[in-house]
C-alpha cells in the first residue's frame, strides 16, 4: 500500500515464487523468497534459488536512506553451492572479474556473511567467507586438491587464513595476505608442504608452469621421477597481476628417492665415459635446498643430493618458464660407503675434488654437463632478488664454492 510514485510513503510485505527464471541472466529453475520493503529499506527475508543440483540460500537488508548519521549500506548472508565465478553476479557485476583467478573443478560450498557501506569516501566492507572445494582448485593456475579456506575482505585488505589442502598427495598449509599499494595489488604468502610424492608434485609443478607460461619452448614434462618424499616451505612478496614477480626465499627436503635417475643426472654418465669413476653406479636418495625466489627464477644458495655412495653440491639458478638450468656443481665420490674400504679411498680422493667441479647449463630435457677446466667454461653466479640483498638469512647469502674438504657424514 502507499501513494502511487512515492517510494517512501510505500509499504510491501509478500512473497514470491517462480519456476524457470532468470537473474542478471543467470539460469535459476526454481526461486522463492519473502519480502518487507519501507521507505527505501529492503529486507529480504529470505531467497533461495535452485539452478540444477546447485543452489543459494540466505537474505540480506538493504537501507538506501542516507542521513547524516547513517550511511547507505547492504548487510548479507548466504551458502552457496553455485558455480564461481559464474554466479558471482548475484552479489554485484565486479565479482567475477575480482574472483576470475579463483578456478575450481567442482563448485564449492560456500558460507559467506558481512556488510557493505556506501560512504562519501568510498565504499567500505567487512565480509567473512568459508569455502570448500572437492577437486582442483587453481588460485592463478597454482593446481590444490581439496581446498579449503577462509576468507576477510576488510576495506580492500584480503586476508586469506587456515588455508589447507593437497599437492602431490601431501598436505599443503599456507597463509595468503594481499592489499592495495601504489604501484598495484599485491599479495604475500606463506606456505608448507610435508610428506608429498615427488613424482606427482613434479607433474603437478610442470602443469602449472605448462598454464602460467604458454609460450614456453621446453616441453611438457615431470621435472624428476621416481619414488621419494617431499618437503617444502616457502614464502614470498609479489604483485597480483604477475606469477613471475615475486621474491622471496625457501627450503625443500627429497628424502627415500632415486634421483640418480632423474633426466638431469643422466648425462653425466657419458661424462666420466673413460675415467675410473663409473656414475651410473653412484646412488643419490637425499636431497637438500636453500633457495631465494627471484621472479622468475629460483636462486640456490645450497643444493646437496646425497647418497651411500657419493654427494653432489651444487648452487645457481633455475629459471622456472623455461627449465633454463646455471649450476655449479662439485662431486664427491664414495662419501657414506658401507665398506670402510670406500671411506678411506674416497678420503684419498678428496683432495682432487676439484678436479671433479662441473658446470651445468641448458635445460631439463636438455641438460648440459661440462668439466670445470678451462677460462671458455663459465662459473654461474646466482642473481639476488635485489628486495633481499641486505637480509642476512642463510637462504639469501653469497654462495662459496663447495670446499675441497671431506664432508661430515
Amino acid at each position: 500500500n502507499g501513494r502511487w510514485g512515492d517510494k517512501r510513503q510505500s509499504l510491501v510485505i509478500g512473497s514470491v515464487e517462480t519456476g524457470p527464471m532468470t537473474i542478471y541472466e543467470l539460469p535459476f529453475d526454481h526461486v522463492s523468497t519473502n519480502i518487507f520493503i519501507r521507505d527505501e529499506y529492503y529486507d529480504i527475508l529470505s531467497l533461495d534459488g535452485l539452478s540444477g543440483d546447485r543452489s543459494i540460500s540466505g537474505g540480506f537488508i538493504l537501507n538506501d536512506r542516507k542521513s547524516e548519521d547513517v550511511d547507505r549500506k547492504i548487510q548479507f548472508h548466504a551458502n552457496s553451492t553455485l558455480e564461481v565465478p559464474k554466479y558471482a553476479r548475484l552479489a554485484g557485476p565486479e565479482l567475477p572479474e575480482i574472483l576470475a583467478p579463483y578456478v575450481f573443478e567442482t563448485p564449492p560450498k560456500i558460507a559467506t556473511s558481512g556488510t557493505v557501506e556506501f560512504r562519501d569516501t568510498g565504499i567500505a566492507e567487512d565480509v567473512e567467507t568459508q569455502v570448500e572445494s572437492k577437486g582442483t582448485f587453481r588460485f592463478f593456475e597454482f593446481p590444490v586438491q581439496n581446498a579449503a579456506f577462509n576468507v576477510h575482505v576488510k576495506n580492500g585488505t584480503v586476508d586469506v587464513s587456515d588455508i589447507t589442502g593437497e599437492f602431490g598427495s601431501g598436505k599443503l598449509t599456507a597463509t595468503v595476505h594481499s592489499e592495495e599499494a601504489q604501484a598495484g595489488r599485491t599479495v604475500q604468502f606463506k606456505a608448507k608442504l610435508e610428506d608429498a610424492k615427488l613424482d606427482e608434485a613434479a607433474t603437478a609443478f610442470t602443469d602449472f608452469r605448462r598454464r602460467s607460461s604458454p609460450d614456453a619452448k621446453e616441453p611438457v614434462e615431470s621435472l624428476l621421477s621416481g619414488k621419494g618424499t617431499l618437503n617444502m616451505e616457502a614464502e614470498a612478496t609479489g604483485p597480483a597481476s604477475d606469477v613471475w614477480g615475486f621474491t622471496g626465499k625457501g627450503t625443500a627436503t627429497i628424502a627415500h628417492a632415486e634421483l640418480g635417475h632423474i633426466r638431469i643426472l643422466g648425462p653425466l654418465s657419458k661424462l666420466f665415459e673413460g675415467t675410473i669413476l663409473n656414475f651410473s653406479s653412484f646412488r643419490l636418495t637425499n636431497a637438500d635446498a636453500v633457495f631465494t625466489i627471484n621472479g622468475d627464477r629460483l636462486v640456490f644458495s645450497k643444493l646437496e643430493l646425497t647418497g651411500p655412495s657419493a654427494q653432489l653440491r651444487s648452487f645457481g639458478n633455475f629459471r622456472m618458464p623455461t627449465s633454463e638450468l646455471e649450476f655449479n656443481t662439485t662431486i664427491f665420490p664414495f662419501r657414506e660407503s658401507s665398506m670402510p674400504v670406500m671411506n678411506v679411498l674416497g678420503f684419498v680422493l678428496e683432495p682432487f675434488s676439484r678436479a671433479l667441479e662441473l658446470r651445468l647449463s641448458g635445460t631439463i630435457s636438455k641438460p648440459k654437463w661440462a668439466f670445470a677446466a678451462g677460462a671458455a667454461v663459465p662459473k654461474y653466479e646466482p642473481v639476488k632478488p635485489p628486495a633481499l640483498i641486505q637480509q642476512s638469512d642463510p637462504a639469501t647469502e653469497e654462495p662459496a664454492t663447495p670446499p675441497a674438504e671431506q664432508p661430515k657424514s
